[in-house]
């Protein structure tokens, strides 16, 4: 550490052990951290340092910085004063006598003495820095200086790197809040403080948990380019000496009625997809637009790809105005243009449909292709011959009947266990109504504009999405305490699907919330997650115990269909049989048992069944 290197002579035995020992301690106090230590210390020479980390509230811990490391080079640096020293001879001479601490305040006492006696107590003045490196220190000095009559001065008078009309304005020093609270904030003006230099240990208030917590925008003000301002959202580099004008003019539109068009852009529903400052997000720039007013009013009132329409209840025509001028004036800085706008550009609404036709194909095929299993491990070739003398139309009547009473309704499970028919139907009709209200959604709000959460279109999806949350959270219960759920090639399929599909709801719920809280920079980001979400539940569904939700309705049908024809009497071996309609599925084993023991002659035998 640079400390080891600050002391003079060290030598490299290690000393012995007893005079080895660790203290408690803190660094200097001006930038008013006051950072705590543990000094190890060796034959009374600090050769290690390292933060305490002791402070009650865990986050202050650790605190420190290498400034305040390096202050032994300044304890056992060469130049350091080690004793006061009274001038001897002419000023700037350079002659100086070292004397003692009794020596040199009895020298000081004698001299104001003189000063007070020939002068006056006025005539003495003293200058005092911030109180806030040390508030014992320098109040004895002011109390001093009040019980003498002394004329008083502050570091505020004469230090130019602070705020020097402060005190003589608000008669106090400068005060601030404790700095954990910078981390509550949601806007800092930093108005000439660069607290990343200055205030290094303090400075993760601001850009750890304020900036990446709560989203915070910081304004700099300051004439210099520093590290702060480097970190800055914005930064406001006015003339020397202009401090008050501008404090002047945000006072007046502090206190004005109507808000801003930078305001009122960075609220709208513009700012998620296109940043708070128009210099892009997911969505292009739109700083220093091309757009004509009567393009842009439209593009706001009607929507355009993902963004919705705005009506004009919720922006007025005039606010649509300000915000035009507001970002056909701004100018395009293509260094604060983010990443994700690159990003954005393979987004589109074409991209976008065209990736979930894709997605919706691909499920569609992994579909098709276990129902096809099934139905041929079902035997529905071989019934297909029996169909013919049955009547196709009579066979359509009953599949169709029995996918609404099995299948919608599941009547079966409903006669059986009432309960489980609930939790079922949670599920079911969750996912039913959720479609539905998409469906009901692209024909009555096409544009996708804010409705209040009352609205019908508003209600039937939220409640759906309680419904499927509700199932989903019961069919996680019946795992954990059912031995017998486990059937050995789907479960962690299974688990991966609910999470998904519960991610998929409550992401859903968080975009709604977002958009009625205002919170229009989340919103891009959450409606990408979301739409990744969807997706891998379609995808994955065909690989779980959850596609017996179009499966098992479809074997139902057939068995409906199978026991019509046994009982129809157009088939007599169908009769004969222990259980009927056992025919055909008895014709499907036989030729797959067949297949898998001779294949090489299964196709010089045609099977015929009699019962």
């Amino acid at each position: 550490m640079a400390t080891r290197h600050a002391v003079p002579g060290r030598i490299s035995k290690p000393a012995p052990q007893e005079n080895v020992r660790v203290v408690r301690t803190t660094d200097s106090p001006n930038c008013t951290g006051a950072c705590g230590w543990l000094a190890t210390v060796v034959n009374d020479v600090i050769v290690d340092l390292k933060p305490a980390a002791d402070y009650p509230c865990e986050d202050y811990n650790p605190r420190g910085c290498l400034r305040g490391m390096s202050m032994t080079h300044i304890i056992y640096g060469p130049d350091r004063i080690r004793t006061p020293l009274i001038r001897q001879g002419e000023r700037g001479e350079g002659k100086w006598k070292e004397a003692t601490w009794d020596v040199a305040l009895d020298y000081i006492a004698q001299k104001m003495r003189y000063i007070i006696d020939q002068y006056g107590p006025e005539s003495m003045l003293l200058f005092n820095q911030v109180v806030g490196t040390s508030y014992v220190q320098k109040g004895a000095q002011i109390r001093m200086a009040a019980l003498l009559g002394m004329s008083f001065a502050t570091a505020y008078d004469y230090n130019g790197d602070i705020s020097m009309g402060f005190t003589q304005t608000l008669g106090i020093d400068s005060v601030e809040c404790e700095s954990k609270s910078w981390g509550y904030a949601k806007y800092a003006i930093l108005w000439s403080s660069n607290v990343l230099q200055t205030r290094i240990p303090d400075a993760q208030f601001l850009t750890r948990f304020a900036k990446q917590r709560n989203n915070c925008k910081i304004v700099a003000i300051d004439p210099r380019c520093n590290q702060t301002v480097k970190a800055a959202d914005l930064w406001l580099p006015i003339q020397p000496g202009t401090d008050g004008a501008l404090a002047l003019r945000a006072y007046g539109q502090q206190n004005a009625t109507a808000p801003t068009p930078a305001g009122l852009f960075a609220d709208a529903s513009c700012a998620g997809c296109h940043g708070a400052n128009a210099m892009g997000g997911l969505g292009p720039p739109l700083a220093e637009t091309r757009l004509s007013l009567q393009e842009f009013r439209r593009i706001v009132r009607e929507g355009r790809g993902m963004m919705p329409a705005t009506p004009a209840s919720e922006m007025p025509d005039t606010e649509v105005e300000q915000v035009y001028g507001f970002v056909r004036h701004t100018k395009l800085d293509l260094s604060q243009v983010p990443i994700s706008y690159k990003v954005g550009q393979w987004l589109s609404t074409a991209r976008v449909t065209l990736l979930f036709s894709l997605v919706a194909l691909v499920w569609l095929v992994l579909t098709v292709r276990v129902i096809l299993y099934w139905l041929d491990c079902a035997g529905w070739k071989q019934l297909k011959p029996y169909l013919r003398r049955f009547g196709y139309g009579r066979a359509a009547a009953v599949f169709l009947r029995s996918l609404v009473v099995d299948g919608l309704l599941v009547s079966h499970l409903w006669q059986r266990d009432r309960f489980r028919w609930v939790m079922h139907a949670l599920l079911l009709y969750g996912f039913l109504a959720l479609g539905l209200a998409d469906i009901l959604m692209d024909i009555f709000n096409p544009t996708r504009g804010t409705l209040p959460i009352t609205h019908p279109l508003k209600l039937l999806p939220n409640i759906a999405g309680l419904l499927v949350l509700a199932g989903a959270a019961y069919v996680r219960y019946r795992y954990s305490e059912d031995p017998y759920i486990d059937n050995g090639l789907t479960l962690s399929r299974d688990y991966t699907f609910l999470t998904l599909l519960t991610w998929t709801i409550v992401t859903g719920f968080l975009l709604e919330g977002l958009g009625y809280a205002g919170a229009y920079v989340w919103v891009q980001p959450v409606y990408l997650l979301h739409l990744a979400l969807v997706a891998a539940l379609f995808l994955t569904a065909p690989f779980t115990r959850f596609q017996h939700a179009f499966l098992v309705p479809i074997l139902m049908a057939i068995t409906r269909v199978t026991s019509a024809v046994a009982y129809s009497g157009v088939e007599r071996g169908f009769m004969y049989e222990p259980s009927p309609g056992r025919h055909h599925k008895s014709e499907r084993i036989a030729a797959d048992v067949l297949q898998k023991v001779a294949p090489e002659l299964a196709a010089q035998f045609r099977l015929r069944y009699f019962p």
